[in-house]
């Protein structure tokens, strides 16, 4: 048995552990947390501001589950195909706890945020289970993954998200119908299968669209995903081959204008060459003309000097 001051750690720990297990989503601190429990007497009663005082053994078990429960990855429709098929063991190896918890509801629900109880949690994450396996094999296993999808609505009911997703998913996996272009049968609309658009007259439609389920949505065909990565990875070819022939007369006319700028810099240092020299011939000009106006003035000068002199 712990005495007071002893208890009075273990509380700090066990708030501190669990604080942050909530705020940092730490795991590892609620293991701490249950850890602590342990250290305490099974008699102990717990006053952790709840309605009802908790004995360790409850709230260890409780804490292990939390651990479990908060240490599996949110369960995001773009990133399940990203999630390893172990993940879904995971998922339902922690749906079979909390189903056999029954229909209680975690002791410390209101403090971690969690207010459902432990078997509608349990059913929830046995749906999600199969909801990662049935995307891993829809591909490959279409009517398989359509009996997992279907597995999975019950579980689901009180999940929108996730009952939109399955809904589509089912509606979509429980299509066959064949490709326009190469005749094979194919199962699951966006999975196996897509629909492109075509120009469709009312002959087609009449031949072709009432005697093949699916085959025309509209104004669009099936196509399986064989021919449809086909035809994109030609439409790439082709797109590629144009891009790297105008790139190749696009660099051709760069360097020709290049070429061009690089003459007409040329011609035009010539010009500022040439002006450089008429600018000097002028100015040597106009220094000409200077010397000889004041050559003129001085003559001038010099006959007028002579006139005054033989006029005295």
């Amino acid at each position: 048995m712990l005495d007071k001051a002893d208890l009075v750690l273990c509380y700090e720990r066990l708030y501190e552990a669990i604080h942050k297990a909530i705020s940092k989503k730490n795991t590892e601190s609620l293991m701490d947390a249950a850890e602590q429990c342990e250290k305490l007497g099974p008699a102990t009663e717990l006053d952790l501001g709840l309605v009802n005082k908790v004995r360790p053994p409850e709230l260890a078990r409780e804490l292990v589950i939390l651990t479990i429960l908060l240490s599996l990855p949110p369960l995001e429709e773009d990133k399940i195909k990203l999630m390893n098929l172990d993940v879904a063991k995971e998922f339902e190896k922690v749906a079979n706890i909390l189903l056999s918890e029954g229909p209680r509801r975690f002791i410390l629900g209101d403090i971690v945020g969690i207010h459902d109880s432990l078997d509608v949690i349990g059913h929830r994450l046995f749906g999600y289970s199969r909801i990662i396996v049935a995307v891993h094999i829809e591909e490959k296993e279409p009517n398989k993954a359509l009996g997992l999808y279907l597995e999975a609505s019950p579980h689901l009911q009180d999940t929108p998200e996730a009952m939109r997703f399955i809904n589509d998913k089912i509606s979509k996996l429980s299509k066959t119908t064949r490709c326009w272009i190469c005749d094979r049968e194919i199962q699951g609309e966006d999975i196996n299968y897509v629909y492109l658009p075509a120009t469709i007259n009312e002959y087609m439609r009449e031949r072709y669209g009432k005697n093949v389920p699916y085959l025309i949505n509209g104004n669009n065909i099936a196509v399986c995903k064989v021919c449809y990565t086909m035809i994109h990875n030609l439409s790439d070819e082709i797109s590629k081959y144009y891009y790297n022939l105008t790139m190749e007369k696009l660099t051709m006319m760069e360097k020709h204008i290049y070429e061009k700028i690089d003459e007409l810099i040329s011609i035009i240092e010539k010009i500022m060459t040439r002006l450089e020299h008429i600018e000097e011939d002028m100015k040597n000009m106009e220094e000409e003309r200077t010397r000889w106006e004041r050559e003129i003035e001085w003559r001038i000068s010099e006959i007028e000097k002579r006139i005054g002199m033989d006029h005295y």
